[in-house]
């Protein structure tokens, strides 16, 4: 379980433990965390005969991590 009960709160000195936090105060958990994605989208296309063959794949890589700003994009 998430200790959200005390806090530092404004105009009290730097300690371990502040005072209490007012009734619903604000959850820390939400600002910290995001659910993540991964979408990956690929497409592939092979022409030819027995002897010319021509063979194409393009593949795109768009996660988003569980912190927020954590982000990638890949193309193949």
């Amino acid at each position: 379980e998430i200790q959200n009960n005390y806090g530092q709160t404004a105009g009290t000195p730097t300690q371990s433990w502040g005072n209490t936090i007012p009734i619903g105060g604000h959850d820390n958990l939400d600002d910290s965390y995001q659910t993540g994605q991964n979408w990956t989208n690929s497409v592939t296309l092979s022409v030819g005969t027995d002897k010319p063959q021509t063979y194409f794949s393009y593949a795109n890589t768009s996660p988003k991590g569980i912190e927020p700003g954590n982000k990638l994009g890949r193309n193949n």
